[in-house]
């Protein structure tokens, strides 16, 4: 008897073991599917394991690799995701990266990009705040960096930021317009 792929010739009568044992394809009288995290080629006596790295249901003819922010071990039925504070940026990862630094993830991340408090994204990796700058916070990013008041910057991509020359013209925030004018008091512009 021939099996399709996916599927494992058996002897009903001796089947032990989950039926993932070698058998002579002339004495098989069923065809049973392969288990979750095991596959098959047509014609097959047994179920081959899922490499880590790799994981298929039941009746797969292979293994998938994982995608990335995911890993698994041998004859995983799925692949999991990366826990927080790890990450997986390459298909087909037995285990997870940890983050470095100030950076955590969230689960199933392919990068680190959320910043620890006093810290914010930018450039794949976490920077300390500059001067000027409220990051009491954690995820703080770039284009969102919180700026005092008596501060301001030129655009949400500068890292420059700046003091006031006026007291009481620089309002802070996160709004910023051309020429940090969103920074600004009523009556004044940025430059």
């Amino acid at each position: 008897m021939s099996c399709d792929g996916g599927r494992f010739a058996t002897n009903s009568r001796s089947d032990m073991g989950g039926g993932l044992q070698q058998l002579q394809l002339s004495r098989a009288t069923s065809c049973n599917k392969c288990p979750n995290g095991f596959y098959s080629k047509s014609a097959a006596i047994s179920c081959q394991a899922c490499i880590p790295g790799r994981s298929s249901g039941d009746g797969s003819t292979n293994c998938s690799l994982c995608g990335v922010g995911k890993y698994s071990l041998f004859a995983a039925p799925l692949c999991s995701d990366c826990a927080p504070g790890t990450y997986s940026n390459i298909r087909g990862q037995v285990t997870c990266n940890q983050c470095d630094g100030n950076s955590q993830s969230i689960p199933g991340s392919c990068v680190c990009d959320r910043c620890d408090k006093g810290y914010y994204y930018f450039n794949g990796a976490c920077a300390t705040c500059p001067h000027g700058t409220n990051c009491t916070s954690e995820d703080v990013t770039l284009e969102y960096l919180p700026i005092k008041k008596s501060y301001w910057r030129a655009s949400s991509q500068s890292t420059k930021i700046r003091k006031c020359t006026l007291k009481g013209a620089c309002n802070g925030g996160l709004n910023f317009s051309s020429f940090g004018d969103g920074y600004c008091a009523e009556g004044y512009s940025g430059e």
